[in-house]
């Protein structure tokens, strides 16, 4: 909402946007996700598989395809696992 005062200045409130992120402490997180290696298993569903990584919880896509559930799961693994 926008207020004019005496001077026929208009004036806007502003949201304040909530907290930021510091660089340092951005730079802290990403070295600790950098050091987490991530893990993926198979779960069947029924007739369908999916691959879940025991680190961030990422699901893929139910497949009744092993193979291409399994496949999801090691390319998963190689993008986010550290070199």
């Amino acid at each position: 909402m926008a207020s004019v005062t005496e001077s026929g200045v208009t004036e806007r409130s502003t949201l304040d946007p909530g907290p930021r992120l510091v660089e340092a402490d951005s730079a802290v997180s990403v070295e600790v996700e950098a050091r987490a290696i991530h893990s993926v298993h198979l779960v069947e569903h029924h007739q369908f598989s999916v691959a879940v990584c025991d680190t961030c919880g990422w699901r893929s896509f139910a497949r009744r395809s092993r193979p291409l559930a399994r496949d999801e799961g090691r390319d998963h693994e190689v993008l986010h696992n550290p070199r």
